[in-house]
């Protein structure tokens, strides 16, 4: 899961500082003030510098020297970093959860004229931050939340990427659970919104929600179209307007009108097995942020992905296993054929290698980061195309055939008119940045090229300076240098200084030499530089036309996105099911759900050489194996098991074949988990509560057809009140919701409901008791654990020996029938 950034707030500088008085600090402070949550960015020459409460939290952060601006007690906090060097300052605090407001020069700085005009160009948030492209599969969600009388419509949107979804949930509650599971990096809602204690760690914005009409003829206005039915959102009156308020903070926040947003999805929760934060955490699904475990979770063994396209692909299916059949079905298929095509799935994986993050890319390139290098990495991700699709053709199956064809129509229509147009333009070794021009080649502009022409004689004359010179003056040590500050100049050593020729004039004085230039120099420097300037701003101009160009191609290019990404997962799935032995489920939607699994075998440890797993068959029939009650000593596996049958569903339901002999069963709608717990000391919540909270959860949400995995349900309270609540738990799971249950206890006096339940099954994890000496099988077989044999693993885990003796001296006690004569009466009236 996702951590959910601290909460961080950069206090209102307002007048507190009585130096900032002067007319240029009255200009960041009105600035300022409409951005008062965010460090702001002061664009003063080559620096942004940061001024009064905002210097002093950024100096703290980003370990800059604090220094002042006036005196004594006008002396306002400042300090600064370089304009070129701001990106990774930036990065610092995005990370730690802050927004930055990025203040420039809106205007030529001139002389004599007043204060140059700044204005904020952008503000860098935690959802909006777009950091250099990397194999990132997590999204990077902004969530905006709408709650009225009959509901909440939410919205999400990751402006990294331009995914864009709405639905509706029905209650407050059901809107928090959403925000657990997404761990959305920012969260909007109104501001008449109270947020329960569990999200205050999270980057929330108070942001207006608009009516739904003014809503719907905003996001109408922003992607051209007449009504929002195309997009299937026009039943869904509560999430519009929140659907709204994301585009409208991104826009706003960005300062552009984010053109590569170019759908808002409906998102059918109907449509997917539904897995919340609980589930996703317990499980290890999702690897740990900023963890060195990351080789726990089921994503990290099944990536087997060459892009990042693949990873989120992945991720997403993880997540949002399918309840569609015929969906699940054709993943199989691909499955199969691309294990059926060894050569073109090898061709495939190493052309798929050279596939940058297009979906980040291009939104790098429309927000104007000014890097050529996205624009050459984008083009050359889509000349790949052509050897996908080549690869592609001879891969049988309806999935590829479509691709195929996707991937020539648009190959058909772009490639001349825009990728090789695009690569054709740049030269081979490219700048960082746009700044300094040389970016395009002579031969894309004739205006470019002809411009360069009229100072190339200059810079092959000042080339071949330095050498004429030495010759001249005999001075074999003469060096012709340039620098930003002092332009081109001579240098000449203070040991040549008695043969310097009378037509030099002195420029500047070195500790151990002398800076010259002549007339003839400096003319030639003057329309050298004013022509480089001319290339460089002519450069921009290109630069900029060449963005619009691929503006007009947004959705074809998410497009070929989106083929790539579900093209690169279905191909690790395929590697994996191949080089794991792993088999195809056969799936069915069935009224009586049921579920039969021969030889599985746990997904994350059977990919451990130092582990081996022990395989394990599991039935679960309607009418007499629902609800299977496991006992066992602690070590022998329950836990292990119940989180091997659950991966294997997901796995089967992402459409992934699965580490099993075989694998058959009812389509699931949801998993459930309650798995282990701590306590919630922040929120008063013990052990148990949180026990109780989730157990609760799955009560009020799980149907006959979801998957329920419930592990030591009330061992946070006394004897009687745990038993109690695991039987009565367990009996109304088993007689009112009719789910596939999994529930493992020491309680072994609930393995009496077998007889008097006709879906329940006990099981046990089998073992031997060798002299006192345990040794664990690790297999479930039916039956009944005659003893928990926890002295047993106390003793296998190093309790002294005479604690051990004594606590088998007290067991024997309180098992002889004398003690236990009462205690036996009150469990027995339990069941009565």
């Amino acid at each position: 899961m996702s951590v959910m950034t601290q909460p961080t707030t950069v206090p209102n500088t307002g007048n507190s500082y009585p130096g900032m008085n002067t007319p240029m600090l009255q200009q960041y402070q009105s600035i300022k003030e409409h951005h008062q949550d965010a460090i702001l960015f002061f664009r003063l020459g080559d620096f942004y510098e940061m001024f009064g409460d905002d210097a002093i939290h950024a100096s703290s952060i980003l370990k800059l020297t604090l220094t002042g601006r006036g005196k004594d007690e006008n002396r306002v906090p400042m300090c600064g970093i370089p304009f070129h060097a701001a990106q990774s300052y930036i990065d610092t605090l995005v990370q730690k959860g802050y927004k930055v407001a990025l203040c420039e020069q809106v205007e030529e700085a001139q002389q004599g004229k007043g204060l140059t005009k700044r204005d904020v160009v952008k503000v860098v948030t935690p959802g909006t931050h777009l950091s250099a492209p990397t194999s990132n599969a997590r999204r990077s969600w902004i969530m905006a939340l709408a709650a009225q009388a009959q509901g909440v419509g939410l919205s999400i949107i990751d402006y990294s990427t331009g995914c864009f979804f709405a639905y509706e949930v029905a209650t407050l509650d059901d809107a928090y659970a959403e925000i657990h599971r997404l761990a959305p990096k920012e969260l909007l809602c109104p501001f008449d919104t109270a947020l329960p204690d569990q999200l205050s760690a999270m980057s929330v914005t108070h942001w207006p929600i608009c009516r739904d009409d003014v809503a719907t003829d905003s996001l109408c206005r922003h992607f051209k179209v007449s009504s929002l039915q195309s997009f299937g959102l026009q039943p869904m009156s509560l999430a519009i307007p929140a659907a709204w308020a994301a585009l409208e903070y991104v826009q706003h926040t960005q300062k552009n009108s984010c053109d590569h947003i170019t759908r808002c999805q409906p998102y059918h929760t109907q449509s997917v097995c539904h897995l919340d934060a609980q589930t996703l955490a317990h499980l290890d699904i999702l690897p740990l942020v900023d963890s060195d475990q990351d080789d726990r979770s089921l994503f990290h063994v099944m990536n087997q992905t060459q892009t990042a396209l693949g990873e989120r692909c992945l991720l997403e299916w993880l997540t949002q296993p399918s309840l569609d059949l015929p969906t699940i079905e054709q993943r199989y298929d691909d499955i199969d054929s691309l294990n059926h095509s060894l050569r073109h799935r090898e061709e495939l994986r190493n052309v798929l290698s050279q596939v940058n993050d297009i979906e980040r890319v291009l939104t790098r390139v429309l927000a104007n980061y000014n890097n050529p290098r996205d624009i050459k990495a984008l083009m050359s991700s889509l000349e790949q195309l052509d050897n996908i699709q080549r690869i592609l053709q001879d891969i049988p199956g309806q999935s590829f055939e479509r691709m195929t064809a996707d991937i020539r129509q648009f190959l058909n229509q772009y490639n001349e008119s825009l990728i090789q147009y695009c690569l054709n333009a740049f030269v081979e070794e490219l700048p960082a940045t746009i700044r300094e021009g040389q970016v395009f080649k002579d031969e894309f502009s004739s205006e470019l090229a002809e411009l360069k022409l009229t100072f190339k004689d200059i810079k092959e004359w000042i080339h071949s300076l330095e050498g004429r010179e030495r010759e001249a003056t005999g001075i074999s040590s003469l060096k012709v240098s340039y620098n930003k500050v002092f332009g081109y100049y001579i240098q000449i050593s203070n040991a040549h200084q008695s043969n310097v020729p009378d037509h030099y004039i002195r420029k500047q004085t070195l500790t151990n030499a002398e800076r010259y230039i002549t007339p003839e120099l400096k003319e030639k420097e003057i329309i050298l530089l004013n022509g480089e300037d001319q290339q460089i701003a002519l450069e921009q101009t290109l630069y900029t036309e060449l963005t619009q160009h691929i503006q007009q191609h947004i959705e074809p290019i998410q497009t070929m996105a989106q083929i790539i990404g579900r093209l690169d997962c279905l191909l690790g799935l395929a590697i994996l099911a191949q080089e794991n032995k792993y088999s195809r489920p056969t799936l069915c939607q069935s009224d009586t759900p049921f579920l039969h699994i021969s030889e599985s075998r746990h997904p994350v440890l059977d990919q451990k050489p130092a582990v081996t797993m022990i395989p394990n068959s599991l039935t679960m029939d309607f009418d007499d194996s629902r609800f299977w009650l496991i006992t066992g000593p602690n070590m022998a596996g329950k836990s292990t098991l119940m989180r091997q049958i659950a991966l294997i569903v997901i796995m089967a339901q992402a459409g992934s074949f699965v580490p099993a002999t075989s694998l058959s069963m009812s389509l699931v709608d949801q998993v459930f988990t309650r798995i282990g717990a701590n306590d919630n000391l922040y929120d008063g919540q013990s052990t148990f509560m949180v026990e109780m909270l989730e157990t609760a959860a799955i009560i009020h949400q799980a149907t006959r057809h979801s998957l329920i995995l419930l592990d030591e349900i009330g061992r946070g309270t006394s004897t009687y009140d745990g038993m109690s609540l695991a039987m009565a738990i367990s009996e109304h799971i088993h007689d009112q919701i009719q789910a596939r249950t999994l529930f493992a206890t020491h309680y072994h006096e609930l393995t009496d409901y077998a007889e008097s339940m006709t879906g329940f099954q006990n099981g046990t994890m089998s073992i031997s008791d060798s002299q006192g000496q345990l040794i664990f099988h690790y297999t479930l077989k039916k039956g009944i654990a005659n003893k928990s044999y926890g002295i047993h693993v106390a003793k296998m885990a190093g309790i002294p020996t005479p604690i051990i003796d004594r606590a088998s001296d007290l067991m024997d006690e309180l098992a002889s029938p004398t003690t236990n004569q009462s205690s036996e009466n009150n469990q027995l009236s339990l069941w009565t």
